[in-house]
């Protein structure tokens, strides 16, 4: 599970995509604005926050490569799903595939209602 979250989930290239999409950026001006004492937030400024957002964005992206070398999500998430008890893996595994467990489920009794009325023909017909 760490190996499919550091791969699939959350790699460099994720969190970089993610630090350039303009919402993400909004979101985190509008939060760098909020942070900002209200002596600040006047109009000159603004441009300012909208400077320090960018650079932070930057950085990020610079150093997000490193950080997941230095950081080890397959351990980290094979550390934290080893802590748990077997029953909160198993809550944790439905929640993710309880969606595709129901469609298994549907196919599996309208499969067999299928199989029963075949069968049932058969009988009739013997």
């Amino acid at each position: 599970m760490g190996a499919l979250v550091k791969r699939d989930l959350l790699s460099a290239e994720t969190l970089q995509q993610h630090l350039n999409d303009p919402d993400f950026r909004a979101s985190l001006n509008s939060w760098t604005r909020e942070q900002t004492p209200s002596l600040l937030r006047r109009t000159p400024v603004n441009h300012v926050v909208d400077q320090l957002t960018d650079w932070s964005v930057a950085l990020l992206e610079r150093k997000i490569p490193e950080l997941c070398q230095v950081i080890d999500v397959q351990e980290l998430v094979e550390n934290r799903i080893n802590s748990f008890e077997a029953e909160q893996v198993e809550q944790m595994i439905l929640a993710v595939s309880r969606t595709h467990l129901k469609w298994i489920n549907w196919f599996g009794a309208t499969l067999g209602a299928l199989m029963g009325c075949l069968q049932l023909i058969l009988r009739l017909f013997q």
